[in-house]
């Protein structure tokens, strides 16, 4: 946030910043999910989990990766 304000028209004009933003917001819903969901709570040791939280955990490590890849190539674009 502070290198944010210290020279935000630099970083808000960068093409990488926006998506990333987006997901990280994405991915931080996805994790409230996982932490709010009493079904995936409830899940036993040696049960399967629900597909839809498959699909939550691939979607939570591809925009956590594309939150990482964004800021790693912000200084370069």
């Amino acid at each position: 946030m502070l290198i944010l304000q210290a020279d935000s028209s630099r970083y808000l004009n960068e093409i990488t910043f926006v998506p990333k933003i987006i997901f990280l917001t994405i991915g931080a819903l996805a994790v409230l999910y996982y932490s709010l969901s009493e079904r995936l709570w409830a899940v036993k040791a040696g049960e399967d989990a629900p597909m839809g939280a498959k699909w939550v955990a691939a979607l939570v490590l591809a925009s956590w990766t594309i939150v990482i890849m964004g800021g790693r190539l912000l200084p370069y674009l």
